[in-house]
């Protein structure tokens, strides 16, 4: 049996905790004097100045403590070693305050996207945990890698099993590295004194604290009343969250409140690592709400070579150009898993095809097409109102006005949440802005939702606006219905306007997301749509009409001139 776990870290096919005979093999007496007495030698073999700068090495590079001390050799100095030197840089940064320097790291939040299999796991988070809790000899790192042992670390994964994994790892390298141990004895547990459990490892430390060392956390877990300075979470969304969307909404709002399991939310940080699954994952989530505090490190599988001019993988010592040739077919899982873009080669619209129109104090819309520089008001416009309704989750609405020439301009897009009370209130609202020729709304949720309440409201508010059923083609799936909009957009026919930011999104995003009510909204406008008839210009036609027929006998049909 070897003294320390074998130095790579790869999940199971099927994830489970590590057993209790597993558990019970890592801290056997033997193995642990064993590693020890391993650990002695070493430690003789050395005098201190050269234990000193071996400490100080362990403690300050990453690539160091993973390849020499832990035994992670299938490590390269290229890719790794970029990635741990990116890790040492930002655990190092001070943030500067009107130009000096402060005590505290630039970042409370960092993330690290990979692509899979490429020892991100093994760097990031059991690398990484393990350094944290090693002592601060040289007495230059900063809050909260300087705590040492009394470092109070959460490791999260969506599976608490996951966690568990990466706890039985650590604990493998504390209790049993001669390496590790030769450096630091005195971060040796005792299994008699200290906790080491499935879920908790507690290192000899300075302070008492109710949280261990490490402790471990799967998602939708509870803190139960204890806080952390450093929360590591590796890998928290997967497939579940990415085909299930009440899924998705628990794991984005579990993690929304994760903060309140920090000890200070203004000085405690909270590391991620993992790979893209879908436009609108946790990892999206967490660059769209924490935008400029979060520092990021994110890779593809290969990257563009400007001295070769190619596309070269960037492990090939793992991912040769032929095995991903072979991974590049499945393209969902290459844009998410591989390419970390997993709007890459999904995309199902052109984003050439997007037209933008633009507005003045006077034209609700002025646009360049191939009719020309155009100018319009609303009155010159078709308008509908288009739905998307749901009493339960977020619905879309789009208004759309259409010209003579049958050219689309998308005037308005509402995509939030909103009760149903809410939602008959916004079709109001937009009836006194736009005066449509008619509100549309998918029959079913109309006939048995909304009917009678919004006939009702027209009584009570005396404003009544035309409604009509959508009835979607049976012989067309949502995602179906959608796509016809592409032959839309490749005639150059619908125009945003650039605030129309959620609209945009789906537009880049659509086949690579679920999420795009507001284009299911305005895929019912086949239906209704057609060419405006502009005021101005039927007048002029009747009225020269008129002229005509005045013109004419009224026996023969025939000219009286």
């Amino acid at each position: 049996m070897s003294l320390y776990p074998e130095s790579k870290f790869i999940f199971p096919k099927e994830l489970k905790a590590p057993t209790d005979e597993e558990w019970e093999a890592l801290l056997r007496p033997d193995r642990l004097n064993k590693a020890q007495d391993e650990a002695k030698k070493r430690r003789d073999a050395l005098d201190e100045d050269e234990i000193r700068e071996l400490q100080i090495l362990s403690k300050t590079d990453t690539f160091f403590l993973a390849y020499s001390i832990l035994g992670y050799t299938k490590l390269t100095t290229k890719f790794h070693g970029h990635f741990c030197s990116w890790l040492d840089k930002t655990r190092t940064e001070r943030k500067v305050l009107n130009g000096e320097e402060t005590d505290e790291l630039m970042w409370l939040y960092r993330m690290t996207l990979l692509a899979r299999s490429h020892f991100k796991s093994t760097i990031k988070t059991i690398t990484g945990s393990v350094q944290a809790a090693l002592p601060d000899v040289a007495g230059k790192e900063l809050y909260p890698f300087d705590l040492g042992t009394d470092i109070r670390l959460l490791l999260g994964h969506e599976a608490h099993a996951g966690s568990q994994r990466f706890l039985y790892e650590i604990t493998g390298h504390f209790t049993g590295n001669p390496k590790l141990i030769a450096l630091f004895p005195e971060c040796v547990p005792n299994p008699r004194v200290q906790r080491i459990n499935k879920s908790e490892l507690e290192l000899p430390r300075s302070s008492f604290w109710a949280e261990p060392t490490f402790d471990t956390i799967g998602v939708g877990g509870r803190s139960q009343g204890r806080h952390y300075n450093l929360i590591k979470l590796d890998d928290i969304f997967g497939d579940k969250a990415r085909d299930s969307r009440v899924e998705r909404a628990t794991l984005i709002d579990w993690f929304d409140n994760i903060q309140s399991f920090l000890v200070k939310l203004k000085t405690d940080h909270i590391d991620v690592v993992g790979t893209r699954w879908s436009v609108d994952d946790i990892y999206a989530h967490m660059m769209k709400v924490y935008v400029g505090k979060l520092v990021r490190y994110i890779r593809r599988v290969e990257e563009f070579n400007k001295e070769t001019g190619k596309a070269e993988p960037v492990f090939p010592e793992h991912f040769p150009a032929e095995s991903l040739d072979i991974l590049r077919k499945n393209k969902r899982v290459w844009a998410a898993q591989y390419a970390n873009d997993p709007h890459e080669g999904l995309a199902e619209f052109d984003t050439t095809w997007k037209r933008f129109y633009s507005r003045t104090p006077v034209y609700a819309v002025t646009a360049l097409t191939p009719h020309g520089s155009l100018r319009w008001r609303l009155r010159d416009l078709d308008i509908l109102v288009l739905n998307d309704p749901a009493v339960t989750k977020t619905p879309g609405i789009v208004v759309t006005g259409t010209d003579k020439f049958m050219n689309i301009f998308i005037l308005e897009t509402i995509k939030k949440e909103m009760s149903p009370m809410e939602f008959v209130e916004t079709q109001f609202s937009l009836v006194q802005r736009f005066w449509p020729r008619a509100v549309c709304m998918e029959e079913v949720a109309f006939s048995e939702v909304y009917s009678h309440w919004l006939r009702r409201e027209m009584l009570i508010r005396n404003i009544r606006f035309n409604i009509l059923p959508y009835k979607p083609p049976k012989d067309k799936i949502k995602f179906e219905r959608v796509a016809v909009l592409g032959n839309y957009y490749a005639a150059g026919q619908i125009f945003f306007h650039a605030d129309q930011k959620d609209m945009i999104w789906e537009y880049d995003n659509f086949g690579a997301t679920e999420n795009y009510h507001l284009h299911d909204a305005l895929a019912q406008g086949e239906q209704f749509w057609r060419p405006a008839v502009c005021v101005k210009e039927e007048k002029e036609r009747e009225e020269y009409l008129e002229e005509r027929f005045e013109e004419m006998d009224p026996t023969t049909g025939y000219s009286v001139m």
